[in-house]
């Protein structure tokens, strides 16, 4: 969490910075935690085993720091920060299956 104290502010209008920093944030996250499931030993990994997890995990942790935003005096979570939060998990997962799919694996 960057600490913005006093809500929204009215010179963002509709999206603020912080929108740009959950959609690279989660992005990265969500790359980090795919590459760590598809570099295991039982081979290449699609979708299903790495792409989903990854978007799962990274989304849930935003949808928990959301809530925890509830509690922190001078912050309230947006819908709009999941939905970055979200797009960024996809697009990142997305990224790493690309990229892995594109790079040849040494065999084992």
């Amino acid at each position: 969490m960057l600490p913005a104290p006093g809500g929204r502010h009215p010179e963002f209008r509709l999206v603020g910075p912080d929108k740009l920093l959950h959609l690279l944030g989660h992005g990265a996250f969500a790359a980090a935690v795919a590459d760590a499931l598809g570099n295991s030993s039982s081979g290449p990994r699609g979708v299903r085993s790495v792409g989903a997890p990854a978007v799962a995990l990274s989304t849930g942790y935003a949808a928990l720091l959301g809530r925890l935003q509830e509690r922190v005096p001078g912050r309230e979570p947006e819908r709009a920060d999941l939905l970055a939060s979200l797009v960024g998990s996809v697009l990142g997962a997305a990224g790493w299956l690309k990229r892995s799919g594109s790079r040849s694996r040494p065999e084992r």
